[in-house]
């Protein structure tokens, strides 16, 4: 019966630990799409207002922004 108990629970943290990585993984996918749009024009002040867009209808969070904002300013130079 213990055997059942523990052979349960590790099923439970690997469904658990797959559906993570997953999330992980479209949101990784959704926030380079969104970035590569951006990058597609060469105009700096609309990059930076798509990005500024992206971080405030929570596409990607502040770290994501300050990275790929760092990027378009870099290849500005």
């Amino acid at each position: 019966m213990l055997i059942i108990i523990i052979a349960v629970i590790v099923i439970i943290f690997a469904i658990a630990f797959w559906r993570t990585n997953r999330n992980q993984n479209e949101h990784t996918k959704k926030v380079n799409d969104s970035v590569n749009t951006i990058t597609d024009t060469d105009n700096t002040e609309v990059q930076l207002k798509h990005l500024k867009e992206l971080l405030d209808t929570g596409v990607i969070d502040r770290e994501d922004y300050e990275q790929s904002k760092q990027q378009i300013l870099h290849n500005k130079l």
